[in-house]
C-alpha cells in the first residue's frame, strides 16, 4: 500500500498541472505517505526481537516524529491557509526526526573503522557546508526581515542535514549487506532533498522533483526498517556476487564524490573569493587550476587502481577455482565422482594413525553386462553401484573407485566388528539389487566384499589393503555375492 500511494503521488506530481485545490490534495497525499511509513515501521518494530528492537526503535521514533510534524503543519497551517510562526509545533516533530536518525546511524548497522572513508565523507560535508554558506546561510543572515529564532532554526536544519549527509556517506562506504541499502539510500535521498530546498531558496518549485525525493526517501527508510527487522538482517555480512558487484559500483561513485567536492570548492573560490586586485584574481585562478589538475590526476590514479584491483581479484578467483578443479580431478574418479585410487590412499594415510577400517568390493558378473549391453551400459551400472555404496557408507565411511569394477569404503576403526560386518552385508545386498538401464533393460551384478581393520599400532596402508584384498578373494572363492573378514594377525586387528 505504501508503494502504491507513493507511486500515485509521483504520478500526480509528474503528470498533472496542479491548481490550488490539487495542491492541497497533494500535500495531504504526502502526509498519508509519511503516516504509512510510520505505521510500516511500527509493524516491523513489533516483529523484531532482541538487539534489533533497540536499534530499530530509533528508526520508528524518527519516522513517527516526521509524520507528526508534517501532520501538524498540514492541519494547522497548510489547509487553513494560516501563516506558520517562526517556531511551531511542527518544528518539534521535524527536529525529533533528526534525533531518531542520529540514534539509528550511530547505534545501527554499518559502523566501522575506516579513516579514509570518514575523511572522504567529511570532505563532501565541508564542501556542502561551503555551498550552503554561499547560497543559504549568508543570504539568511543578511535578510533584515528574519528574526533570530528563524535564523537559528534554519541554521540548525542545514547543520543537521550536513551531519546526516556525512554519516550516511560514511556508512555506505562500509561493507554492507544488501538488506541495509534501502534505509541508507532513503536517508540519502531525503537529506539531499532538504539541502536542495534550503540552497535553492526562492528558486525552489513546490511539488516538483525535490518533493519526489522527500516522498521516496521516507518510503525507502520505512522499507529499510522492514528489511532490517527480519531475523539475522542486522548481523548479515556482504551478500553474494551480484549484490557485491552492485556495492562495488556504488563504492566507486562514493569514492569519486570528494574529487567532485574539491572541484566545487575551487569553483566557489573563483566565483566568491577575494578579487579586489589583479594579483588577487590571479592567485585565486591559479590556485583553482592547481587544485583542479591535482584532483584530476588523483582521480585518474584512483580509477586505474580500482581497475587493477578488480583485475587482480578476478584473476585470483579464477586461479583459486582452477586449483580447486585440478585438485578435485586429481583425487576423484571422473565416471562416478567418488574418490579415485590416489584420493583413497591419501585419505587412508590421514586416517591410519587413529586406526582405520577398509572394505573392498569387487563386482561379480560385470563382464557379461559389458559384453551383452555395451560399455555405456557398463558405465551406467558402475555409477549406480557407486551411488549405492556411498549411501551404505554414509556418514562415517568414504566411498572410492579404485579402478575398473573395484570399489572401497574407508572409515574409522572405532566401528565394532559386528557393525562393520553388518555394513558389509548391507553393501552386498545393495549391489545385488537389479539395475534398470536407461534403455529399459534390467541387469544384475553381485559383489564380493573383504573387510580389514587396523588400530594404528605398527600399521601401514599397504598391509591394511592387502588384508582386505585377501578377505575379498576368500569371498570370491566361496562363490561371490558375499563378504569375508580376516582373522587377527600381530600388530593388526581384523573384522
Amino acid at each position: 500500500m505504501l508503494l502504491g500511494v507513493a507511486a500515485l503521488y509521483s504520478a500526480l506530481l509528474l503528470g498533472l498541472r496542479l491548481g490550488a485545490q490539487d495542491s492541497h490534495a497533494v500535500d495531504v497525499l504526502y502526509l498519508l505517505i509519511l503516516l504509512l511509513c510510520a505505521a510500516v515501521a511500527w509493524q516491523a518494530f513489533a516483529r523484531a526481537r532482541g538487539a534489533a528492537r533497540r536499534v530499530l526503535g530509533w528508526g520508528v521514533l524518527s519516522l513517527s516524529a516526521l509524520a507528526a510534524g508534517e501532520a501538524a503543519w498540514v492541519l494547522l497551517f497548510d489547509l487553513p491557509g494560516r501563516e506558520a510562526p517562526d517556531l511551531s509545533v511542527a518544528d518539534a516533530g521535524y527536529l525529533l526526526y533528526y534525533v531518531g536518525l542520529l540514534g539509528l546511524l550511530l547505534l545501527g548497522p554499518g559502523r566501522g573503522r575506516n579513516p579514509a572513508a570518514l575523511l572522504d565523507s567529511l570532505t563532501v560535508g565541508l564542501v556542502m557546508a561551503q555551498v550552503s554558506w554561499v547560497l543559504a546561510v549568508v543570504p539568511l543572515l543578511q535578510d533584515p526581515g528574519s528574526t533570530v529564532v528563524f535564523r537559528a532554526l534554519n541554521l540548525g536544519y542545514v547543520g543537521l542535514d550536513i551531519v546526516m549527509l556525512v554519516l550516511v556517506l560514511f556508512t555506505l562506504r562500509q561493507p554492507l549487506s544488501f538488506t541495509r541499502w534501502p534505509l541508507l539510500l532513503g536517508l540519502l535521498a531525503y537529506v539531499v532533498a532538504d539541502l536542495l530546498y534550503f540552497n535553492l531558496g526562492r528558486l525552489y518549485q513546490p511539488r516538483g522533483p525535490i518533493d519526489l525525493l522527500w516522498a521516496w526517501g521516507a518510503a525507502g527508510q520505512a522499507l529499510g526498517i522492514v528489511w532490517l527487522a527480519s531475523p539475522g538482517a542486522l548481523s548479515a555480512g556482504v551478500d553474494r556476487a551480484g549484490p557485491r558487484r552492485a556495492s562495488a559500483r556504488l563504492d566507486t561513485v562514493l569514492r569519486a564524490l570528494p574529487y567532485a567536492a574539491v572541484l566545487t570548492s575551487c569553483a566557489l573560490l573563483v566565483l566568491y573569493g577575494p578579487q579586489n586586485t589583479l594579483t588577487g584574481r590571479g592567485v585565486v585562478l591559479l590556485t583553482a587550476a592547481v587544485f583542479g589538475v591535482v584532483t584530476l590526476r588523483q582521480a585518474l590514479s584512483h580509477a586505474e587502481s580500482l581497475r587493477l584491483n578488480r583485475q587482480l581479484r578476478a584473476q585470483a578467483e579464477e586461479l583459486r577455482l582452477s586449483q580447486a578443479q585440478m585438485e578435485h580431478r586429481a583425487f576423484h574418479d571422473g565416471l562416478t565422482g567418488l574418490l579415485n585410487r590416489a584420493g583413497f590412499y591419501r585419505a587412508l594415510r590421514a586416517a591410519l594413525p587413529g586406526g582405520a577400517a577398509v572394505l573392498l568390493l569387487d563386482l561379480d558378473g560385470f563382464k557379461p553386462v559389458n559384453d551383452a549391453h555395451g560399455h555405456a551400459a557398463g558405465d551406467e551400472v558402475l555409477r549406480v553401484v557407486a551411488q549405492r555404496l556411498a549411501a551404505c557408507g554414509a556418514p562415517h565411511f568414504q566411498a572410492a573407485r579404485l579402478g575398473g569394477d573395484e570399489f572401497a569404503l574407508l572409515g574409522p576403526a572405532s566401528q565394532s566388528p559386528q557393525a562393520a560386518q553388518a555394513l558389509a552385508e548391507r553393501v552386498v545386498a545393495a549391489v545385488a539389487e537389479p539395475v534398470t538401464l536407461s534403455g529399459g533393460a534390467q541387469v544384475q551384478v553381485t559383489g564380493s566384499v573383504g573387510l580389514a581393520r587396523m588400530d594404528g599400532t605398527g600399521a601401514s596402508e599397504d598391509s591394511l589393503v592387502r588384508q582386505a584384498d585377501a578377505a575379498m578373494y576368500r569371498a570370491k572363492r566361496a562363490g561371490g555375492g558375499r563378504s569375508a573378514a580376516l582373522v587377527r594377525v600381530p600388530g593388526e586387528a581384523a573384522c
